[in-house]
């Protein structure tokens, strides 16, 4: 009988110390084991954004390298696409050129200013049936019509879709400019147009003709059938900055008018007087 006893009481204690294993296990040791797998995966993924900023740190040292590079290729389009239109030290700069040439600068009208914009793609419509053609009866149903889906740069209908522009704030002046004289000389300004640095020139119409037999005068050498007169149409481009191209007036009133003596401003200076005839 006491055998038996102590076999439930040892067997309590087991069940009890197993109770208090379990309890322990879910209140004490999973929460620091859970605990310890976040740390872990917060320490993973740590390490990766470390790695991934290195990485771009690495990459921004590459670019620091190149940044005078691109300041020499900004400071190179600031010259040919510049701000403003600075219209006098273009004409000087065209004017020289001619000169340098030895031809003589006719004449040389600027436009006004236009924006340019991106161009409008058309896309021509599918074209009319024949109605002289006579299709072959069909006895199988007629599909339902659908419509077309729209292509790129197009609408359904063949319409126009502009597409949007690379950039905002081009603006193109337009020149015109006559000279006559050697056609060598001519044929080298048009070159020098098309390849020079200082600014940035587009062609868009030339003409030359046959110049006529004249007589030297001021500022215009004589001319031979041999040379030529010729008009040549070109644009210079103007790159819009909203910082640069307008100067910001600080705001401001007018002061308010306060009166005060009329001066007469017919009045002779001293010693000027016109002594009366009478």
């Amino acid at each position: 009988m006491k055998n038996g006893q102590t076999a439930v009481w040892i067997l309590g204690a087991v069940v009890v110390s197993c109770i208090l294993a379990i309890g322990a296990y879910f209140l004490a040791i999973k929460p620091q084991l859970d605990g310890a797998a976040e740390a872990k995966a917060e320490l993973v993924s740590a390490q990766d954004f470390n790695t991934q900023l290195d990485t771009q740190i690495a990459g921004m040292k590459v670019q620091e390298q190149q940044v005078p590079l691109w300041r020499g290729e900004i400071t190179a389009i600031a010259k040919d696409l510049p701000p403003t239109v600075n219209q006098s030290e273009m004409q000087r700069l065209i004017a020289q050129q001619v000169a340098s040439l030895k031809l003589p600068l006719v004449s040389l009208e600027f436009g006004a200013p236009t924006v340019v914009t991106a161009a409008t793609d058309t896309v021509a419509p599918a074209p009319a049936p024949d109605p002289s053609a006579s299709p072959e009866p069909s006895s199988e149903p007629s599909p339902e019509p659908t419509t077309p889906p729209a292509t790129d740069g197009g609408t359904a209908d063949g319409g126009t879709v502009a597409p949007a522009a690379p950039f905002e704030g081009l603006v193109q002046i337009p020149i015109t400019l006559t000279t006559e004289g050697s056609p060598n000389a001519v044929m080298k300004f048009i070159n020098y147009l098309s390849t020079t640095t200082d600014r940035y020139f587009t062609f868009s119409n030339f003409t030359i003709n046959k110049a006529e037999v004249t007589e030297a005068t001021a500022g215009r050498p004589a001319l031979t059938e041999k040379e030529w007169s010729t008009v040549l149409t070109f644009q210079a481009f103007v790159l819009v900055d909203s910082s640069l191209t307008f100067n910001p007036e600080e705001p401001g009133t007018n002061p308010d008018f306060t009166g005060g003596a009329i001066t007469n401003p017919f009045i002779p200076l001293p010693g000027t007087e016109q002594k009366d005839a009478s």
